[in-house]
């Protein structure tokens, strides 16, 4: 989303702590509040309407929005921050990632979406894992981005991609009715679709959409060989 700052007339450096969000006002509420100098007369209007959330608003909505809700189907939170949410249930694992670090951007949150089974190994020692500590995107077979999910461009299958993808939600730029109402449809997905669709890939159909949608990439192959020694020993 495009955002400029709205700059004081006259020459004046002060920066206004006010971001214009172009998407909330008529083109016309824009044409007739602009004076030559660029300079919005609904400054202040806006800063009482929609003022910008910060990290720990968002974390807090996200808490009550989307943590909560998905609580009750068996979603923990994750390591000290708490961010990651994770659910573990028998061989059955689904992730709603918090991803940080070199993709943070300040107001705005990153996430991806993944499901796995527990005794696929993971890829740095090739080792089984017992809960999801260290258990990072790279080494789900199945990751998603929820809002593709969402909107439909996307099916909720195995996909071959490399360099998987991420969402990410610019909340500064959103009221916070904006914000509440898009985790809650958020959290709304995970909980009605993608759970009950993870829950139901039998490790089977999860080996067989590897082998008809995968690539035959060395972390393909070892999540295979994992698939046919585990249905081997347990069945499908």
């Amino acid at each position: 989303m495009r955002r400029r700052w709205l700059e004081p007339p006259h020459g004046r450096q002060t920066r206004p702590r006010v971001a214009f969000c172009e998407r909330r006002l008529s083109r016309r509420f824009v044409r007739e509040s602009t004076d030559k100098h660029g300079f919005f007369a609904a400054e202040y209007l806006l800063a009482a309407i929609a003022p910008l959330m910060t990290s720990q608003e968002f974390d807090q909505v996200f808490d009550a929005e989307v943590a909560k809700h998905l609580s009750p189907l068996g979603f923990r939170p994750r390591g000290k921050n708490g961010k990651t949410l994770d659910l573990l249930d028998g061989i059955t694992l689904v992730s709603f990632l918090r991803l940080g670090g070199r993709l943070s951007l300040p107001g705005s949150a990153v996430w991806t979406l993944c499901f796995r089974h527990t005794f696929l190994r993971e890829l740095n020692e090739l080792k089984t894992v017992t809960g999801v500590t260290g258990m990072f995107t790279e080494h789900y077979p199945f990751k998603f981005t929820p809002s593709e999910l969402m909107e439909r461009r996307r099916e909720l299958r195995y996909h071959s991609e490399l360099n998987w993808d991420y969402d990410r939600f610019t909340y500064e730029s959103l009221s916070s009715v904006e914000v509440r109402r898009d985790l809650s449809s958020l959290a709304g997905f995970i909980a009605d679709q993608f759970v009950p669709w993870a829950r139901s890939i039998s490790p089977t159909a999860a080996r067989e959409q590897l082998r008809k949608f995968g690539a035959q990439r060395w972390d393909e192959r070892i999540w295979i060989e994992d698939y046919d020694r585990h249905i081997q020993s347990n069945g499908g």
